[in-house]
């Protein structure tokens, strides 16, 4: 669905396999906007940005978001580059257990960032955050009513947040239209849990 000239936002980017990818697919007429705010992970998009020559396409920001804009702890689980697992300690998002470090991170909403002209308004949204995906969405409630609003969104939807999350997209114009579960969730399926508490990703569009 990414086109030439498109804008797209990268929320989770880790490392920039979806970054780069759509960086080569919207090209120099498009724009990327890759949020990830784990450093080690960081540093290493914005290697892979540059050792793919994107970096006039591509802008990588090392920041944290969720529902509204502040300063928040950024609880680290592992150092490593590309580690998942690592969270930003706001009301609603899940607790690391034992972090190994923690720094003080900036924290915006997707709102704030268009409002202000950092970020465009994107055609295209990834959001795959390890636990505040949920706060991500909700902090986007402008952007998801205005006349350039996205044509397609991809939310990484957490065990017990289906129904919720389903309901918010649905509230602000919203359904979704494919889900997609990896090896793990499939296991879980054909063993018989409980729908609600295998995590998913939902692709989510408007309704009309």
């Amino acid at each position: 669905m990414l086109r030439p000239g498109d804008v797209f936002l990268d929320v989770g980017a880790n490392i920039g396999i979806f970054t780069v990818y759509a960086g080569y697919r919207v090209g120099t007429t498009g724009k990327v906007f890759a949020v990830e705010p784990h450093l080690p992970t960081s540093v290493e998009t914005l290697k892979n940005v540059a050792a793919n020559n994107l970096g006039g396409v591509v802008s990588v920001l090392a920041v944290a978001l969720a529902k509204q804009e502040g300063i928040a702890p950024f609880r680290y689980r592992r150092w490593s580059e590309g580690a998942s697992g690592s969270q930003i300690g706001v009301q609603g998002g899940e607790n690391i257990q034992a972090p190994v470090g923690e720094e003080l991170k900036s924290v915006f909403s997707i709102d704030t960032l268009v409002e202000r002209g950092i970020v465009s308004p994107p055609a295209l949204i990834k959001i795959d955050t390890d636990g505040v995906d949920m706060l991500i969405a909700e902090g986007m409630t402008e952007l998801l009513k205005c006349a350039h609003r996205p044509r397609s969104i991809l939310i990484e939807v957490q065990s017990g947040t289906r129904e919720a999350q389903e309901s918010f997209m649905q509230a602000h114009g919203y359904e979704i239209v494919t889900k997609y579960y990896g090896n793990k969730a499939r296991f879980l399926q054909q063993s018989g849990f409980d729908p609600d508490t295998i995590p998913f990703n939902a692709r989510f569009e408007p309704t009309a």
